[in-house]
């Protein structure tokens, strides 16, 4: 565990000094089947319910297990291609928190938004993901099931961004890996980042 936190904590100041093209070879944040299920059992420890449909993300709502993010904040805006109404993260463990601190300290850094692509999803959006291999996860009640069906999950568009840019986040990422506050991963082919957020 130790080392782990070292070697994440060392790839992290690397990132942040000497900002490296990231590629398939050198990319700290893979997507694995390991780190699925570990979003997944921290998922069940921290006793977050999962969206099974719209009618559960307006329940969550009006219980205040999810709060409404802002279609634009310092440093981020939401994509049209998300619907209004899976505009929404939790607020215990604070996702949407994370979500606005991340962005504006990139936006301290580079002067520009982030786009965010992904917010909570029901069992069928995720479902359809799947089936059509645009995620790896999927929706069943399994060990695989997508972070984004408990709230707690964010996808960020790396289209357009400078290698700079992406070293920043991956170094941002990584470090708060190390420390336990998230879980996160850098996919290449579909141009994201998916961020997991568990402490606040």
């Amino acid at each position: 565990m130790h080392l782990a936190f070292a070697t994440n904590l060392i790839v992290g100041i690397f990132l942040a000094v000497s900002p490296p093209k990231i590629t398939r070879a050198n990319n700290p944040l893979r997507g694995t089947i390991e780190s699925l299920r570990y979003q997944n059992q921290k998922i069940d420890e921290l006793g977050i319910e999962r969206v099974g449909t719209k009618k559960d993300i307006e329940r969550f709502l009006r219980e205040k297990k999810l709060v409404p993010v802002p279609e634009a904040g310092v440093g981020y805006y939401i994509d049209r291609s998300v619907p209004k109404w899976r505009r929404a993260l939790t607020q215990e463990p604070d996702a949407r928190g994370y979500l606005t601190c991340l962005a504006g300290k990139y936006h301290s850094e580079f002067n520009k938004r982030l786009k965010i692509t992904s917010l909570c999803r029901t069992k069928a959006v995720q479902g359809r993901l799947k089936r059509t291999g645009v995620s790896f996860a999927g929706a069943a009640n399994d060990d695989a099931q997508s972070a984004h069906l408990a709230g707690i999950a964010f996808d960020i568009s790396i289209r357009g961004m400078s290698d700079a840019e992406i070293a920043f986040l991956c170094g941002y990422l990584v470090r708060d890996r190390a420390i336990g506050k998230t879980e996160a991963t850098l996919e290449l082919i579909s141009r994201d980042f998916h961020v997991v957020v568990f402490n606040n």
